[in-house]
């Protein structure tokens, strides 16, 4: 069904997670969070809204020990982490103190990250500090700080540089005086969003996981037939989703798959092949199997995982096959692929 009142219903369940992805080789301005440009580098960093606060920078709650008979049995109370706490007694003051230590490394730990991921030169974007220098106060503060100490800081002086800016690589110079079109972005109400799923498992292992997983799931997502996988790779590397020093490894896992004797005859030419695609069964319910293939009336269901076998793999495979069943297609077969570095394991309903 491709009519418009079935676009609408997809929209209305997909508009909160789309976004536009920029591949990093193109000649253009790459907008990240700090989180997702750690162990990155780039020629020239903007860093904007740098006046973000030190000690409170990790907002949240505290699991703090209470006498169980006094709190129905329970050995933990959650309290906010705030100031107050001191005055919980001693136990108390003590984790939140070590809370607002862990706080103050994590925002400096950030403002370092910030600061080293340029190559010829970083332009800092802050606001006049307004109290003390104070390393418990915010990164303008500590700016100051730091000018103070060089013996730099002047309250009427609002630019400071360092170093000599190198020449441009060449482009579009802009001549000396030319306005330059500015459009105001409140940190509060942005009309553009950023979706940052690398900055949500930061100094994580789960980070590294749920990317190596996308990235397959993306690849697959490019192969309808093993003739696709040549340009499958060729595509990773140009977008930047794959580094060329890892081109051969991968290449080499994809063959293992579309070459698997159990799967090799599903990515020959013949099959009316659906990646990724939408499955709208009721109104703002979605099914999205990874492969999908039709011919002649049987389909066929191909689900990648890159984790370990878990009951609920199976129960969205059978999802899967029911929801085919019932558009009137026989299914032939509804296969997991456990992908895996040293192996490749199926598992079929």
């Amino acid at each position: 069904d491709q009519s418009i009142g079935t676009f609408l219903e997809l929209w209305e369940a997909k508009k909160e997670e789309a976004s536009l992805k920029a591949p990093e080789n193109q000649n253009a301005v790459r907008l990240m969070t700090i989180h997702q440009a750690k162990g990155l580098e780039f020629p020239i960093v903007l860093y904007p809204f740098a006046d973000s606060p030190v000690s409170g920078y990790r907002q949240g709650k505290l699991w703090v020990p209470v006498p169980s008979e006094e709190f129905a049995g329970f050995d933990y109370l959650q309290i906010s982490k705030r100031k107050e706490a001191l005055e919980y007694g001693s136990v108390v003051a003590g984790l939140y103190m070590e809370e607002q230590e862990n706080s103050e490394l994590d925002a400096l730990n950030i403002l370092y990250v910030a600061h080293t991921r340029a190559e010829k030169a970083l332009f800092v974007l802050s606001r006049m500090p307004s109290g003390k220098s104070s390393a418990s106060g915010n990164y303008a503060e500590l700016y100051r700080g730091y000018l103070e100490a060089k013996g730099l800081w002047k309250n009427e002086v609002a630019r400071y540089d360092f170093g000599e800016l190198p020449p441009p690589d060449g482009g579009n110079d802009l001549p000396v005086g030319a306005a330059l079109p500015f459009r105001h972005s409140s940190r509060t109400s942005q009309p553009v969003r950023m979706v940052t799923r690398t900055g949500q498992n930061w100094a994580s292992g789960a980070g590294e996981a749920l990317s190596y997983g996308n990235l397959i799931h993306y690849a697959m997502s490019l192969i309808q037939t093993r003739e696709d996988l040549p340009g499958a790779i060729k595509h990773l590397i140009r977008e930047g989703e794959l580094r060329d020093a890892l081109r051969e490894p991968m290449e080499q896992l994809l063959k293992d798959i579309v070459e698997h004797p159990e799967l090799k005859p599903y990515f020959d030419p013949g099959w009316e092949v659906f990646n990724e695609r939408e499955l709208l069964i009721r109104k703002a319910v979605l099914l999205r199997p990874d492969r999908l293939q039709i011919r002649q009336g049987a389909a066929v269901i191909i689900d990648y995982k890159t984790g370990q076998p878990k009951p609920e793999h199976r129960e969205q495979l059978g999802a899967y096959a029911r929801e085919v069943s019932r558009m009137g297609y026989r299914v032939e077969r509804a296969i997991l692929v456990y992908i895996k570095q040293e192996e490749i394991i199926l598992e079929e309903l």
